[in-house]
């Protein structure tokens, strides 16, 4: 009867420093088993334990469970078909008096890349013997912190395969692990990468303090080899709001987001001349409960800045006009909304009052319109405003 050790967990945690000085806090699970002369397995699995919100990490963390295939984890196709090899007869096999029947296997990963908002990791697995020589597999995977949504290439490019594969080849780099130096090194292709043709698994990673798109072939044998391009010869082609903000692809200031979609924003957007910072947001709902109109709220080192957006459809909300506000005008008072007019409550008027502790402010400083029939934010007399809500009153 073949001897069976039952998997065992060990837990390690450690802290990976993400490309913006926040702190994600990962747990690494060791889990091993052995069938003596059969397998023995090997799995080093990620998980986040913290650093992010709960959500996105529980549907993070079961995801990654399932890409480690030859663990317990998820119901495993390698391991509930290992019942089958107990029946195998060894002393049918084929082997040399050395050698021994049972494969070895091992797991583990890497992380790739690690910001605020995007985590990157390879998956490795190595099989031996597999068909009588070693074998790699590789896979990556990328996932949303905000949302724990997993992403794909087409979520970072909107570019077609040709135009990838030619810039690639006239811009691209072979990149490997240099002993000597202890780092990765590149140097320029010698030969076509053929993009579309070699089953690719793409990630991101730092050449030489640069940011790169790596590709590695999943289907050229057990050899695994890198390639990558900065990700800058690609800023023409760039979607995700992360690598805009690297590249500082949103244009000079707050006035190149007119006619863009909030909706593919981030908490952050990197202008070339100044950053700014997601602060909130609401909408404009009309009688009919027509939720079409909102402002999003961001500031900068010296301004409040509101957005004002129409949705186009649910997978599209477009900038329509702006309004920046001075850090200087917002001392001691606070900005508000739905403010109450002789007309009744008007969710377009947004008012800079003095506050108070009662149940509305009265003090009435500055107040817009951010008008949903032309589009564009209004000056408005004060005096037009009886009062504007206390949004804290009784809190």
């Amino acid at each position: 009867m073949k001897k069976i050790i039952l998997p065992f967990l060990i837990l390690v945690s450690l802290f990976a420093h993400s490309q913006s000085n926040t702190q994600i806090e990962i747990d690494t699970l060791e889990v091993n088993f052995d069938i003596k002369n059969i397998v023995e397995v090997n799995s080093l699995v990620l998980q986040i334990k913290g650093g992010i919100n709960s959500v996105a990490q529980k549907k993070i963390n079961d995801d990654i469970k399932k890409h480690f295939e030859y663990t317990p984890f998820n119901d495993s196709t390698y391991v509930n078909k290992l019942h089958d090899y107990y029946e195998i007869d060894s002393t049918q096999l084929n082997y040399g008096p050395n050698e021994k029947y049972g494969d070895g296997i091992t797991e583990n990963f890497t992380v790739e890349y690690l910001s605020n908002n995007i985590l990157n990791i390879s998956i490795f697995s190595q099989i031996y013997p597999y068909l009588g020589r070693p074998q790699f597999f590789f896979k990556s995977l990328i996932y949303d912190l905000n949302t724990g949504d997993k992403l794909i290439f087409d979520d970072f490019f909107s570019i077609p395969t040709d135009t990838l594969k030619s810039i690639f080849n006239s811009e691209g780099y072979h990149i490997y692990w240099d002993n000597d130096a202890q780092k990765l090194k590149k140097e320029k292709l010698k030969e076509l990468v053929w993009v579309d043709n070699i089953c690719p698994e793409f990630y991101f990673n730092y050449i030489e303090d640069e940011l790169y798109l790596m590709i590695r072939p999943t289907c050229l044998g057990p050899a695994l080899i890198d390639y990558g391009i900065p990700l800058k010869k690609l800023k023409q082609f760039v979607e995700h709001f992360e690598f805009k903000n690297k590249l500082q692809l949103w244009g000079t200031d707050i006035n190149s987001l007119i006619g863009q979609d909030r909706l593919q924003f981030g908490k952050k957007i990197v202008f070339e001349d100044y950053p700014i910072q997601y602060i909130g947001g609401y909408l404009l709902p009309i009688d009919n409960f027509d939720n079409s109109f909102g402002i999003q709220e961001y500031s900068s080192s010296d301004k409040r800045i509101l957005l004002f957006f129409k949705s186009i459809d649910t997978h599209q909300d477009i900038i329509i006009d702006i309004l920046e506000i001075d850090n200087s005008e917002l001392e001691n008072r606070i900005l508000t909304e739905y403010c109450i007019t002789k007309n009744g409550l008007e969710t377009e008027i947004i008012a800079l009052v003095n506050p108070t502790e009662t149940e509305f402010h009265t003090k009435i400083i500055k107040a817009w319109r951010a008008n949903r029939k032309t589009g564009k934010f209004e000056n408005v007399n004060e005096r037009k405003i009886e009062k504007c809500p206390n949004h804290s009153y009784g809190l």
